[in-house]
């Protein structure tokens, strides 16, 4: 059940990464999403580093199989929302959001742990 998977979008101007990935944990398994690509100034309006950065990850655990359409898309749906928070600044998140349907086109990644080796002396 892990995954590690890239959507890749336009607002016009920038081209935006969302990842979600999911683990094992103690206590049943988690999903983490995070949104990469968005610079902190537009049209002369600037926002704060560390407010940008506060916006565009999510952490979902879950304890057990939990409804999805498609593995992922709780926590890129709950991250959407949280960046839309930020429309002022980026009217790209006003519209709707595109997780919460069928899954969007996306690329499938090694997992990291597979990619980079596990740190600890494994």
């Amino acid at each position: 059940m892990l995954m590690f998977k890239r959507y890749v979008m336009n607002d016009g101007h920038h081209t935006i990464d969302f990842f979600v990935h999911s683990h094992k944990t103690r206590n049943g398994f988690c999903h983490e999403a995070a949104m990469f690509g968005i610079p902190t100034e537009r049209d002369g309006k600037q926002i704060d580093f560390e407010e940008a950065l506060r916006h565009r990850y999510v952490k979902v655990p879950y304890s057990n199989r939990a409804w999805e359409s498609y593995d992922g898309q709780t926590a890129l749906t709950r991250l959407w929302d949280k960046l839309s928070e930020l429309k002022d600044f980026w009217p790209f998140f006003d519209g709707e959001n595109p997780f919460s349907g069928e899954e969007p086109v996306h690329e499938n990644l090694y997992e990291p742990d597979d990619l980079f080796g596990r740190f600890g002396g494994r």
